[in-house]
């Protein structure tokens, strides 16, 4: 049963719900995977509240279930509501920063591939520690009293760029790089970060120049999560919520903007001089 303060309250109910029918036909959910030719843990993300397959999976989960058709109507209207949903950061956040971050880590655990796009300011997987600190306390996220935790809690998801079996793409621009309300010395730390993890095999950072921006789509900051079974979704973040879809036709959009963004993006030999310009406009 889903427990995690920072969950959706939402798609929490239909896990919980979409488990309890699991189980009252005595079925465990490997054979369920296997009966209906998806993965165990598919299953288990669904029921755990951390994702949320397309409304067909929910219809066939029911059938196999033989779930009542009032029950059946009832639960593909919950389906549809969290298919493209809308959680403001007050819900999100009301566990505390650091309890937000350590479900990103559930929710992450089984990707095999995660694409983010950042336009406004270096992505969470790639910040320092004194980075995600500072930013932390500038954006009203955590407090000082709260601030050391979250720090640990970002650090510990981070150690899914070092499994080689996850690939990890980020796009970010130039804007976001110079981006400096702190000294000089915290973006020259975050700059050379950059430039070691770029030269992981499974870590692919590119760079929109100033140039480039001019000529880019436009778009909020996103992050799209693959899973080997083919699921997939799409965070994208506003000033007020995170916007979750999973909604196929939905997520479709987003991975068309991520191809768009990768095309006028620089990458590896050809992005150092962007880091060298930005890192020698720091004051």
């Amino acid at each position: 049963m889903p427990t995690d303060d920072n969950l959706s309250s939402r798609r929490a109910r239909l896990g919980e719900r979409l488990q309890r029918l699991r189980k009252a036909t005595g079925v465990s959910g490997r054979k369920m995977a296997a009966d209906l030719g998806w993965s165990q843990p598919k299953i288990s993300r669904t029921e755990a509240g951390l994702n949320v397959p397309p409304i067909e999976d929910i219809r066939r989960w029911l059938d196999y279930c033989d779930a009542p058709e009032q029950q059946k109507q009832e639960m593909l209207g919950l389906a549809e509501e969290v298919a493209t949903e809308v959680v403001t950061h007050r819900e999100l956040n009301r566990g505390g920063h650091a309890a937000q971050q350590r479900v990103r880590i559930k929710h992450d655990a089984d990707a095999d591939l995660i694409s983010i796009y950042q336009p406004e300011v270096i992505p969470g997987l790639l910040q320092t520690p004194e980075y995600t600190r500072r930013l932390l306390l500038a954006t009203g996220s955590a407090t000082p009293d709260s601030v050391a935790e979250s720090v640990a809690a970002r650090l510990e998801r981070q150690a899914i760029i070092y499994d080689e079996s996850k690939t990890i793409h980020a796009v970010i621009t130039e804007t976001a790089l110079a981006w400096q309300p702190w000294p000089a010395s915290v973006s020259r730390e975050q700059l050379d970060r950059l430039r070691t993890l770029a030269a992981l095999p499974n870590v692919h950072i590119g760079i929109v120049s100033r140039e480039q921006q001019k000529k880019a789509p436009t778009s909020n900051s996103f992050v799209l999560t693959h899973w080997p079974d083919g699921a997939m979704d799409v965070v994208v973040e506003s000033l007020t919520a995170e916007v979750t879809i999973t909604d196929p036709d939905g997520v479709a959009v987003y991975q068309d903007m991520f191809k768009h963004q990768q095309q006028y993006a620089a990458y590896g030999e050809d992005a150092l001089p962007l880091l060298e310009r930005v890192a020698g406009e720091l004051d």
